[in-house]
């Protein structure tokens, strides 16, 4: 309610970023009161940016739509992106730099942060913990301060990511890539534990390929357009299926191997005699291949993000096979592809703090405190150990708290910089206002630990990009900000690598399902991985599935409910892992009757309230 009151101007003071900015459509010099002005910038989620439009009145952003010009987008944003608006006016932001001093904390000034963070540079014992992003200029810092500082070591954390993507095309070609689907061309589109309608990152691009694919079939001569849903619980894309078939998420690796041995497609010899023996298919997978093989060519097969490497290796196989590479899949490099998983990553962090060999830790946007999984101690105690602990970030939140010091960052409207999105394109952000309690991005913070006289976030940025302007810089960096993006900057290809072999173990592994019932945890499609708890107008959003607002709860189906002997609302205990859970459970058609669905975000601490 608060940051509702202060978008309808209840926040006073509001100013304008020093350096130039530039609207989406032409206006006369100066600022004419009362009219609203659209500039084009971006926002980022998961490694990748989305171009939005962003509406301003006198100095005051109010609105954030998708871009519609932007080469990859349909114009149209998520809930998440519509609301993050509200997230600037979010009265439990960060305000100031804090200390902790004894049993409480203090105000601080960016003047003492500063003395820290450069002796931090100073320090031949710093590790960064940061949120990945595709930011270049992020990046570039990133190299400068791992070549200032030799022994440093950097981490990046994120519960939600794409690893398994991104290994498993390593495994298969060699290199990591990022597969980018045209859905407009799949006329039969098979998802395993996939849902490129609302989950992935890229759904606002697959919803509008897949809803022009459905809709331009000739009253002569339709178009097939089948989808098929493979899933343990029920998703937006299952819900529009024409096929669904309810399965374990632990049992996909073995239809997809099924799949893959009734397509006949070829594969190396090692991957082809662990197909096989996955053993035969039922009629509904023959169904679906022989589907797949009628629109050779015009067909995907897509493998969803809590699938193993060797799942989507051996699903990109059978796309192979089937020649959709270069028609209704492309693939885009990747930065920083030889990277560890995130959870190797995490875990490599902690060892290194407890043998000592962390002396300054930096936390940059990350939460391990609340989002990491459990290890031998907590993320709070690791953090404990270490002797000087700085965290930045726009909420003073559980992690924030566990350190030393807490800078307080900016929100991405506040911020100048640049990410690539889901086909590589380079996307701009620009501020609409000048940060409204001070803060400092990621990239202003780098510069400050690294340089005595640190570089502005404008001029960080502008340095990254210039090298692909042409011979009038200030001409083409007007051009980008005004569109919101790079021209023809898309890194995707139309080909791939051959296949290759060698995952014939990691598929075996991925086969050997345990038995009985499992539990599953969602990115949530309104909190995502928790990070928007104190965003209103997205707590009172309805979940697109069940319709639940301002709560979480159990996923379970209809005849384990009967099993168990329990309705809707029911407390009900979950236990996995030596952890116990006690929530209300929410039955739900379609669901596998051996899942229980969980969607994470939830149980958050925020100033003096839990979410």
């Amino acid at each position: 309610m608060g940051a509702s009151m202060a978008l309808a101007g209840g926040l006073a003071g509001c100013h304008w970023p020093q350096q130039q900015i530039l609207p989406h459509t032409s206006r006369p010099e100066g600022r004419a009161p009362g009219v609203p002005v659209t500039y084009a910038s971006c926002w980022e989620q998961q490694e990748v940016a989305e171009g939005v439009l962003v509406t301003s009145y006198d100095g005051r952003p109010i609105r954030v739509d998708g871009n519609g010009d932007h080469p990859f987008q349909s114009g149209a944003a998520t809930s998440q992106i519509q609301a993050s608006v509200l997230g600037l006016y979010d009265p439990g932001r960060s305000s100031e730099p804090t200390q902790n001093r004894g049993d409480h904390r203090v105000a601080a000034s960016w003047e003492e942060a500063a003395k820290v963070l450069r002796a931090a540079g100073r320090s031949g014992k710093v590790s960064v913990l940061a949120a990945p992003t595709s930011s270049m200029a992020f990046a570039t810092m990133r190299k400068r301060f791992l070549r200032q500082v030799p022994s440093a070591h950097w981490h990046e954390w994120a519960p939600l990511h794409r690893d398994s993507e991104r290994l498993g095309t390593e495994q298969l070609y060699g290199r990591p890539m990022r597969p980018v689907a045209d859905l407009s061309r799949a006329r039969v589109l098979v998802c395993l534990d996939a849902d490129p309608l609302m989950s992935h990152p890229a759904s606002l691009a697959h919803s509008s390929g897949w809803a022009a694919l459905r809709t331009s079939a000739d009253d002569d001569e339709p178009i097939l357009s089948r989808v098929y849903v493979v899933e343990s619980t029920l998703s937006v894309t299952g819900s529009a299926a024409d096929v669904r078939i309810p399965a374990r998420t632990a049992d996909i690796a073995k239809i997809a191997a099924q799949l893959a041995a009734a397509t006949g497609v070829p594969l190396p010899a090692d991957i082809a005699s662990v197909v096989e023996a996955a053993g035969p298919a039922d009629e509904q997978i023959l169904q679906m291949a022989a589907d797949l093989k009628s629109q050779s060519g015009n067909c995907l097969v897509m493998a969803g993000d809590r699938q193993p490497a060797a799942v989507h290796a051996l699903v990109h196989a059978v796309n192979a096979g089937l020649g959709t590479v270069g028609k209704t899949l492309r693939f885009a490099e990747v930065e920083r592809g030889e990277r560890p998983a995130h959870i190797d990553d995490l875990a490599q962090l902690a060892d290194r703090i407890r043998a000592g060999e962390v002396e300054t830790l930096l936390i940059l946007g990350a939460n391990p405190v609340y989002d990491a999984p459990s290890l031998e101690d907590s993320w709070s105690e690791l953090i404990g150990k270490v002797p000087v602990s700085i965290h930045l970030g726009d909420h003073e939140n559980e992690t924030a708290r566990a350190c030393q010091w807490h800078l307080n960052g900016t929100h991405f409207l506040e911020e100048w910089g640049e990410g690539r999105s889901w086909d590589g394109t380079i996307t701009l952000r620009q501020p609409l206002i000048a940060p409204l309690y001070d803060g400092r991005s990621c990239i202003e913070v780098l510069s400050l630990l690294l340089e005595d006289e640190p570089k502005s976030g404008h001029d960080s940025v502008r340095a990254v990009l210039e090298p692909l302007a042409g011979s009038d810089r200030d001409a083409s960096w007007k051009s980008w900000l005004h569109d919101g993006f790079i021209p023809g900057s898309s890194n995707t290809v139309d080909s791939a690598p051959e296949i290759r072999g060698g995952w014939a173990s990691a598929l075996e592994s991925a086969l050997e399902a345990p038995e009985g019932d499992e539990i599953v945890f969602l990115a949530d499609h309104c909190l995502f991985d928790g990070r928007y708890a104190n965003n209103g107008w997205l707590q009172e959003l309805p979940d697109p599935i069940t319709k639940v607002t301002w709560d979480n709860c159990a996923l379970i189906a209809p005849s384990k409910a009967t099993e168990m002997g329990v309705k809707t609302g029911d407390l009900i205990q979950l236990s996995t892992g030596g952890r116990e859970l006690e929530m209300p459970a929410f039955v739900l058609p379609c669901m596998n009757p051996r899942t229980v669905a969980v969607a994470l975000g939830y149980g958050r601490l925020l100033s003096d309230r839990a979410v």
